[in-house]
């Protein structure tokens, strides 16, 4: 979304994806797919296209409008119908053709075929990032890379093809550098808090709050089989001693994250 040009609101985002709402906002909406991708577990480029279809949420119908969640045709520009088929078809084509060479290299090959066979409009840069996430890690996982791709300014590099490859490449290195950074920092803070939080709903808050950027109290109450009311308290108790922050400033509907 970033790299889109827009920013988005974490705060909101966790909100949708907590209780299931409709996002109003089409950026919202755009970041929620997304999310919602890179969070599954299928590798875009094994797939079959009716199952590549179905990763995407563009399931036929019989206008071929109709996006997963009800989102609306113009959210990602793109081919329809027998269209898209074949160009869905002449990217998985290409897919099987990388079968032998590196994850990232693959990845950032078919994030330009993606461009290329016009599956995703020209100012998309959403769809074709979370399939080149999911590519570059295979099953189960998602390179983190589009944060550095903006720094680096990757969808603007010139020169030849292999200059915009090494630009991809550098952007996958970055953005697993930071993830990996990101991790220790992680690690780090729950060996901290082992020790502070003494309670099982402060423990609940903890692995919450470890495993999410951003999370609301009902969202850890329903993984943990534990009360709103219990959550909230040992919530406030480690806000209190600084072991987690609170991202919205609500008083009401409040979120929570980690002070790493």
């Amino acid at each position: 979304m970033w790299l889109a040009g827009d920013a988005g609101a974490r705060d909101r985002l966790a909100f949708y994806a907590a209780d299931r709402r409709a996002a109003a906002d089409p950026g919202d909406q755009q970041a929620l797919w997304a999310v919602r991708r890179l969070l599954g577990d299928a590798d875009p480029s094994v797939l079959s296209v009716s199952e590549l279809r179905g990763f995407l949420g563009l399931h036929r119908a019989q206008d071929d409008a109709a996006l997963d969640e009800g989102l609306p045709v113009d959210l990602f520009p793109r081919a329809q119908g027998e269209e898209l088929d074949t160009a869905l078809s002449d990217w998985l084509q290409v897919a099987a053709a990388l079968a032998g060479a590196h994850r990232l290299v693959r990845a950032a090959i078919l994030f330009r075929a993606w461009r290329w066979l016009g599956l995703s409009g020209p100012e998309d840069v959403v769809m074709p990032m979370v399939i080149a996430s999911r590519v570059g890690a295979g099953q189960g996982s998602f390179v983190p890379f589009a944060g550095a791709a903006r720094r680096l300014r990757v969808l603007a590099t010139p020169g030849t093809d292999a200059d915009k490859m090494v630009a991809m490449l550098r952007a996958f290195a970055e953005g697993a550098r930071e993830a990996g950074l990101l991790l220790e920092r992680s690690v780090i803070w729950q060996d901290r808090v082992a020790r502070v939080a003494t309670t099982k709903a402060e423990r609940a808050v903890v692995d919450a709050v470890a495993r999410h950027p951003v999370i609301g109290s009902n969202a850890i109450a329903a993984a943990s089989g534990m009360t709103p009311q219990a959550i909230n308290n040992a919530a406030r108790a480690l806000r209190a001693k600084s072991i987690i922050g609170e991202a919205t400033g609500n008083t009401r509907f409040r979120l929570w994250q980690a002070n790493l």
